[in-house]
């Protein structure tokens, strides 16, 4: 972890408790077993991720949809983690360009 600000800080140990703890979510996009697919919880580890780095960089979900002429709301879908929002390459790729970070550290654990 880069930054030192408290919110960051809380950010980043929010992300990794999501992703100790992935299996145990269970909120909207269940399937029908009661838990997230292997794929779900990788999109909302994704959104987590995005959200971090755009904090980071002192964005607002309006500013980043500005920047990537996307719409804030599906930002903010993105971001969610109490939602599975699909998210294409070319998005991610232009978001971690904007970042100036390699592509990977969203899927990184």
């Amino acid at each position: 972890m880069v930054c030192k600000h408290i919110s960051c800080i809380k950010l980043y140990l929010n992300i990794r408790y999501l992703i100790v703890y992935k299996d145990e979510i269970n909120v909207i996009g269940e399937n029908m077993s009661g838990k997230r697919s292997v794929n779900d919880n990788r999109y909302i580890e994704i959104g987590l991720k995005m959200a971090y780095y755009r904090k980071l960089n002192g964005l607002t979900q309006e500013q980043l949809a500005e920047r990537l002429n996307l719409s804030s709301r599906y930002i903010s879908k993105i971001e969610a983690a109490s939602t599975v929002q699909p998210i294409s390459l070319k998005t991610l790729f232009s978001i971690a360009d904007l970042f100036n970070i390699s592509p990977g550290k969203f899927f990184d654990v």
